[in-house]
């Protein structure tokens, strides 16, 4: 059994299905569980239901799931995995108390040397095929050297089961005839209440926007902006677009503002792990992506979202 501890809404789904679907390949006998106990945790706690089992509305793999809190090595793992995954846990406590980031590391290494891919403050972990009979995730992933050898798969199974909504039919057609910009806007007013958090979080800010949205321009003088935002009166009130704009409605299911937003041609990105999945999943081989310098504010280890073939501001 391959065993993913999901957390997180649709961007953080895929990243941390991409990397198990890896494993499954690595593994092909291996069925896939997934408990979303930790996304059900978080819908509750934000009354989002945008927190909630995301990849059933695309072609993945089969698998079944679970909502319940549970040890899962202790329950499921072998007697060598339970005593890794213990040593592990002695050795967090000592590299925490201690500030020995080494100690962590090694401790890592440990634990995927056993088929338990757990990433947190480090994020080092190393991909290694599995050797025992379950396999455990817990962690986002965010990185595309997980899975960036298995993209063709991923473009086929996160594609919607349904089809194109009707009453997107004519913004579809604008998407696919014309020179189409997927602007993405993120408002990071939703994630905590924390003032602190939401400051580490909201790194695009209207400068970036106008210098980004000219830069397209230039680039691609027939551009056409398509907007997507989880709160798109803010845009509307806040934003002018050089040339012909259209906004998403804000009433599209997460399935289908996912399909519209990879079906644009180009991109300007937020810092947002679904718009990061929607340039990601575009077709367009010659598209442009223009990103800030930074995934959040703080940061001295350059993120690896930040592909080196983007344009930064």
């Amino acid at each position: 059994m391959i065993y993913v501890d999901m957390t997180g809404r649709c961007g953080n789904q895929f990243f941390q299905y991409a990397f198990a679907r890896k494993l499954m390949l690595l593994n092909p006998s291996q069925p896939l569980h997934i408990n979303f106990y930790n996304v059900e945790r978080w819908r509750k706690k934000l009354n989002d239901d945008t927190f909630s089992d995301q990849l059933q509305y695309f072609n993945v793999l089969l698998y079944s799931s679970a909502l319940t809190q549970e040890d899962a090595v202790t329950k499921y793992g072998s007697i060598k995995q339970r005593k890794a995954f213990k040593n592990y846990q002695l050795k967090r406590k000592i590299a925490n108390k201690f500030k020995i980031k080494s100690i962590h590391k090694l401790a890592l290494h440990s634990l995927n040397k056993n088929s338990i891919y757990r990433e947190d403050e480090c994020k080092d972990n190393i991909l290694l095929p599995a050797k025992t009979d379950n396999i455990f995730i817990k962690g986002y992933f965010e990185d595309p050297k997980y899975f960036d050898d298995i993209r063709d798969i991923l473009l086929k199974e996160f594609t919607p089961i349904y089809p194109r909504k009707d009453k997107n039919k004519e913004l579809y057609e604008i998407i696919d005839a014309r020179e189409s910009v997927c602007v993405s806007f993120r408002v990071w007013n939703d994630i905590s209440d924390n003032a602190k958090e939401t400051k580490h979080r909201a790194v695009c800010d209207d400068k970036y926007y106008r210098a980004a949205i000219l830069k397209m321009k230039e680039l691609h003088p027939d551009a056409v902006f398509i907007v997507f935002s989880n709160d798109v009166q803010w845009v509307k009130d806040n934003f002018e677009f050089p040339g012909e704009v259209h906004f998403e409605n804000g009433t599209d299911e997460i399935w289908e503002k996912m399909r519209l937003m990879y079906s644009c041609k180009h991109f300007i990105m937020s810092t947002s792990t679904f718009c990061w999945w929607a340039q990601y999943l575009c077709r367009n081989d010659k598209k442009t992506v223009i990103a800030p310098d930074r995934w959040t504010n703080g940061d001295i280890t350059p993120s690896k979202l930040l592909l080196d073939d983007w344009i930064k501001i």
